[in-house]
């Protein structure tokens, strides 16, 4: 049988498109094909695309360039729980659902959060390197030097969505106090010990703050001068979520002015960062290469998951489970029927 739907997944330089866990997800549909394609451009994206039902991406930015010259798309399935890189208001005008993974990785990003926290304040970097260095001696006389209790210490978590609420439960068992400023706090999350504030309060409170919510244009640099201003000269800001969260700028001026202690960033607003960037060079940064997310079960469970929502997305009479534009279903032009 010759396939009579396509899937296609696109993505930047560096990404491995073999996609040996997506293929076996399809093995028992010989109707659906499926192509990985590396793009650099708008251009190379509707290139690959333009047999597609539906797209699968990761990295690739979806823009109305792109959806606007596709008129074959039913959907776009991202790999993940953000959605910043699709133009959402392109796809719900050209009748193009988006769909997300919302209940992917959010135990992985919170033991990153945890693990941030635990080894900033048992120094585990900088003890490591002194070690290796031949320095165990004058480790040992800074014991004192900036190592928190954990236990009682304030979380601030910015964003409480299933990822920080995540965060909080762990924290809690840590025996941390845990705040949030968000307006989706249930009555489940005041039970369970997390103190609602109100925004100042949050910034000025916090020990450490881990950033868990969508970018979009509302919080583009929801982060910045100002909060920064509020914080303690001993708070650590965490940010598990999207770089553009933060306004970087603010956050080096804060580091260098001793307004706060220290950052660990998993995620920056380039990607990868340019090799004069300051932050490269702080000793009181720690940073990792958008891996807070990974493990190899939640992967699996990730590349199954959008595998099984582009199915319902070719499927008459199904829609998939997790619509981030909902908008488009009662649309005219809606493509999924």
């Amino acid at each position: 049988m010759s396939p009579a739907r396509l899937i296609v997944r696109t993505d930047l330089p560096g990404t491995d498109l073999a996609l040996p866990i997506e293929r076996a997800a399809l093995a028992g549909r010989p109707d659906v094909a499926l192509r990985g394609v590396i793009c650099r451009s708008d251009d190379e994206v509707v290139a690959a695309a333009a047999q597609a039902d539906v797209l699968i991406t990761n990295e690739s930015y979806i823009t109305r360039g792109v959806l606007e010259r596709l008129p074959r798309l039913r959907a776009v399935v991202r790999y993940g729980i953000g959605f910043d890189r699709v133009d959402l208001d392109a796809a719900t005008e050209n009748g193009i659902a988006v769909v997300n993974v919302p209940d992917f990785c959010q135990t992985e990003l919170a033991q990153y959060v945890i693990l941030g926290i635990l080894a900033w304040n048992k120094r585990l970097v900088p003890y490591n390197a002194a070690v290796k260095a031949g320095r165990w001696l004058e480790a040992r006389a800074t014991l004192d030097a900036g190592m928190g209790p954990t236990a009682g210490q304030v979380l601030g978590v910015y964003g409480f969505g299933n990822a920080g609420r995540r965060v909080a439960q762990l924290a809690l068992a840590l025996d941390m106090q845990v705040i949030s400023c968000s307006e989706h706090l249930s009555d489940a999350d005041l039970a369970m010990g997390v103190r609602s504030v109100s925004r100042e309060e949050l910034f000025a409170a916090c020990d450490f703050l881990s950033i868990n919510c969508a970018l979009n244009a509302q919080t583009h640099h929801a982060v910045g001068a100002r909060e920064f201003g509020w914080m303690k000269p001993s708070a650590v800001v965490i940010n598990t979520s999207r770089g553009g969260l933060i306004d970087e700028k603010a956050l080096i001026e804060a580091l260098r002015g001793g307004q706060i202690a220290g950052a660990v960033l998993d995620v920056r607003e380039q990607e990868p960062p340019a090799p004069d960037d300051p932050l490269l060079n702080m000793d009181n940064v720690l940073l990792t290469p958008h891996m807070s997310y990974y493990s190899s079960r939640s992967y699996r469970r990730l590349a199954e998951s959008v595998i099984a929502e582009a199915l319902r997305c070719l499927t008459p009479g199904e829609l998939p489970v997790h619509v981030v534009n909902r908008a488009v279903l009662d649309r005219e032009n809606l493509r999924l029927r």
